[in-house]
């Protein structure tokens, strides 16, 4: 996944995983994947959403319009900014797994969200981090390399699983639950991240080119089959978004609970 070109991107105040644009601050991204939101202070205390738009929104990595819509997030710009010193918001495939850690785990910081998927993605170097443009940095540290490559699988497979996840729910009802639907899919890349590494090590060990076909090819062996047999059983996919409906519900509830002061 490189820099996307007319994502749409907002402030998710409803938290509902979707920019409802009459009600939030909302943007498009440039050629150069960057967004600006005017919020005001108590608005960067809500996360950040980008809808990758079917046939719209143009990855820069391949220079097309990409040809499934995808949903990718980031932390509040409060926390960013507290916890990373940093005043700009990238939001990518790596930054939306961060996010799920957040939603799942409400009493988690930033940085402890961010050292869970760093944990999983076999990421050791204490000054990598996930709140970044590994793009920019690729041609100067191989970790962010590897990173962009990591990225591009997860992109590809959350794009192919949320569209088996539309086509076996429909398109109104895939709207009512997408913000449960993301959250099954990101929360499956995250448990296959280890076997992704893997997968793009080898290929780069072997001195192979992870190009379009390989990372199709690591996001289906590794993620995308196992959102497969979830869709074939329309059953079991409800359950399944049922689960993580009550289990987001639940994490809401106690992130509003939590007192201010220990």
């Amino acid at each position: 996944d490189g820099y996307l070109q007319n994502a749409r991107v907002c402030v998710d105040l409803n938290r509902n995983k979707k920019c409802d644009c009459d009600s939030e601050p909302c943007a498009y991204t440039d050629e150069n994947g960057k967004y600006t939101l005017q919020i005001t202070e108590d608005q960067k205390k809500y996360p950040i959403v980008a809808e990758v738009i079917n046939g719209t929104t143009i990855d820069k990595d391949t220079g097309k319009p990409v040809d499934k819509g995808y949903v990718l997030e980031a932390p509040a710009p409060e926390d960013v900014k507290e916890e990373m010193g940093k005043n700009e918001v990238p939001v990518t495939p790596l930054t939306t797994l961060v996010k799920q850690q957040i939603d799942l785990n409400p009493g988690l910081t930033l940085k402890d969200a961010e050292a869970k998927v760093k944990a999983k993605l076999g990421l050791t170097e204490e000054n990598a981090t996930l709140i970044d443009d590994y793009v920019a940095k690729e041609n100067q540290d191989t970790t962010y390399k590897v990173l962009h490559r990591v990225a591009q699988v997860v992109a590809e497979a959350v794009g192919e699983a949320l569209a088996q996840v539309k086509q076996t729910l429909g398109e109104d009802n895939y709207i009512s639950k997408v913000a449960y639907a993301v959250s099954v899919v990101v929360n499956t890349v995250v448990e296959k991240l280890d076997q992704v590494v893997a997968e793009i090590v080898k290929e780069v060990s072997s001195g192979n080119d992870v190009n379009a076909t390989t990372i199709a090819q690591i996001a289906n062996s590794t993620v995308v089959q196992d959102i497969s047999n979830m869709t074939s059983n329309s059953t079991a996919l409800t359950e399944k978004l049922g689960e993580f409906q009550e289990k987001l519900e639940q994490a809401s509830s106690a992130e509003e609970k939590s007192p201010v002061d220990a």
